[in-house]
Order: C-alpha cells, then sequence, then structure tokens
C-alpha cells in the first residue's frame, strides 16, 4: 500500500510540472534594485510600485513592494528562498519540507514554522502577495480572493528551460528583487552552457523517460526540452508522444533506447534496478545490456526551478562520461 501512495504522489507532482497550462509571458521591469542598506535607493524601488503583469487570470496588479510574501508553489518556495528577504517571506510550502521533492529542505528547515499548506492557513497570514500553481482548484483561488486583498499569481508555465527563466525572472520583478532574480538566471545559464559544452558522441544518445508507472515526457515538456539540450534524442516525442501520458514496456521494447531515465524516491532505488533489469522484456534492450539506467531524484526530476540546472548537469555528464 505504501508503494501504491508514493506512485500517486509521484505521479500528480509529475504532472503538475510537466503538463502544459498556457502560454502567457511576463513583462521584465528595468528599474534597479537597491541594496538593502541603501535607504534612498529603497525609497527609488518603492516609487516603481505598482507593477502588472499578464497572466492566465488576465492582468495582476500588484500595488506596493510586498512585505508579507505567501509562496504556496515547490517552484516560487525554491526561488524564493533563495531571492527574497526572509523577513518578507512569512509562508512557504510544505512540501519544501518533503525531502522526496524539495531541492531546498536545508533552507526551508529553520522556517519550519512558516510552512502552511491551505486557504485559511494562508488568510490568516495576511499576505500582500500570494504565489499559486495553474493547477490550484477555483474555489481556492475564488477563497483567497474573498478572504484576501493581496494580489493572487499563478503559475502556469514549467514545460521549457525559458519558462523558468521567466518565472524567475517574473518573481523576481513582482517582488522588487531584479537583481537577485537576474543573477540567479546567469547562474542558471552558465551551469546549463557549461553542460551543453561537454565533449559529445558522434551519434545522439537515444533517450526514454520512463519507470514502474509507465509514464513518459514527450514533445512540449521540460524533460524534452533538456534533453535536446544536451544533444540527446527524446524518443517519446519523436514517437508521438505529447506532453506526459503513459506507455507500454513493449512500446519501450520496440524503441529499444540506448538509456532510460526513471525518477525515483529515496530509498527506492535497488528496487528500481531490479524491476528494470529483471524484467524479461525490459532486459533485452540496449540500455539495459549496457547498464544505461539513469536514476534521477524526483527532487531533480520533477524540479521546475534554478535546481533544474542540476538535472542537466546529470544527464549531460552520464551521457557523455567516454568523452571526457
Amino acid at each position: 500500500m505504501k508503494g501504491k501512495s508514493t506512485s500517486i504522489c509521484l505521479l500528480l507532482v509529475l504532472a503538475i510540472f510537466f503538463t502544459a497550462c498556457g502560454k502567457k509571458g511576463a513583462e521584465k521591469n528595468s528599474d534597479p534594485v537597491s541594496d538593502s542598506s541603501n535607504p534612498v535607493r529603497n525609497s527609488e524601488l518603492d516609487a516603481g510600485f505598482p507593477r502588472s503583469i499578464q497572466t492566465i487570470d488576465g492582468e495582476i496588479i500588484v500595488p506596493n513592494k510586498p512585505k508579507r510574501i505567501v509562496s504556496q508553489t515547490l517552484t516560487t518556495d525554491e526561488i524564493l528562498l533563495d531571492i527574497c528577504p526572509m523577513d518578507r517571506l512569512v509562508g512557504i510550502h510544505t512540501v519544501s519540507l518533503d525531502p522526496a521533492f524539495s531541492n531546498v529542505l536545508d533552507k526551508a528547515e529553520p522556517y519550519r514554522d512558516r510552512a502552511v499548506n491551505g486557504t485559511e492557513a494562508v488568510i490568516s497570514l495576511e499576505p500582500d502577495i500570494v504565489f499559486i500553481a495553474s493547477f490550484s482548484r477555483a474555489e481556492m483561488v475564488a477563497q483567497l480572493e474573498a478572504g484576501c486583498d493581496a494580489p493572487i499569481v499563478r503559475f502556469s508555465d514549467f514545460d521549457s528551460l525559458d519558462d523558468i527563466r521567466k518565472n524567475i525572472r517574473m518573481t523576481g520583478y513582482l517582488i522588487g528583487e531584479e537583481t537577485a532574480a537576474e543573477e540567479m538566471v546567469v547562474e542558471l545559464n552558465r551551469r546549463i552552457e557549461a553542460a551543453k559544452s561537454r565533449p559529445r558522441d558522434a551519434t545522439p544518445p537515444r533517450v526514454v523517460s520512463f519507470g514502474p508507472a509507465a509514464y513518459t515526457a514527450g514533445d512540449g515538456t521540460l524533460f524534452d526540452d533538456i534533453l535536446e539540450t544536451v544533444g540527446a534524442i527524446n524518443l517519446s516525442a519523436k514517437n508521438g508522444v505529447e506532453q506526459f501520458g503513459q506507455i507500454g514496456i513493449e512500446q519501450v521494447a520496440f524503441w529499444d533506447p540506448d538509456w532510460v531515465v526513471c525518477g525515483s524516491d529515496p530509498g527506492a532505488e535497488e528496487a528500481t534496478k531490479r524491476w528494470f533489469f529483471e524484467h524479461p522484456v525490459l532486459q533485452k534492450t540496449r540500455a539495459a545490456k549496457a547498464g544505461n539506467l539513469v536514476l534521477v531524484s524526483n527532487r531533480l526530476y520533477t524540479a521546475a526551478s534554478q535546481h533544474t540546472a542540476s538535472l542537466v548537469e546529470l544527464l549531460a555528464e552520464t551521457f557523455y562520461s567516454n568523452g571526457i
């Protein structure tokens, strides 16, 4: 029963981060961001508000520089815990304390008392901006809008590295921390470019994402963009899989990938290896014969923040280790 619950949790998180939910961009503000110790520049920055963006909900206006920020998505938690002064971040999501999915557990742990989940808990914090996700229930949005005057910002795009860059910049813009956000993007780009520059094989590796739950990431997903970035072929996308869906073991065997990438919970690595290498069908694939199963911790496999750079680096290093 425990394994079934873990699979359901994984599928929910994968669906959250690999499903396209709209394509409206955020406008980037060019106002300078001041150092926190400079009251003159801080006054100038405050004068840069109100600020507005276009989202899936239409125009969102932030009237003043937010001082009570609440995040209810893992993506914004991971961004904000790096760029936002903690005296302004009054609420984070409880998932940031889950070692199976959080890349910021060490940063979130000291603020465990700020971890909340649910409309009433968010409203009780008296926020002046709330970050939620596009998959949040309509009734939750309505309750938040009725219970507080704060702008409700729904993130909707998690399907490419450019989406990640956009979300980082949008977050920084809305809270008045553009400099920190841009520095984060610069570091993300540096790590991605370093991974791309690794020596590659003449023949691109043929890859499929697949695990015991039979889900795969196809065309239009962040995983697909990552594979393209590191010069690999996503067999699911090449064979017509759109977004995030299920495929059969026989289909994987027919495609005969060079590599299989699979997300894994902490402590489940050995069981996943046995499932793959001892399966009578999968063990006949090139990947199994060569020992080419890439187990990725679910916290990286599902990341849709600056921490995605770690997955880009891992795959580039794994696919092209012979080229070093």
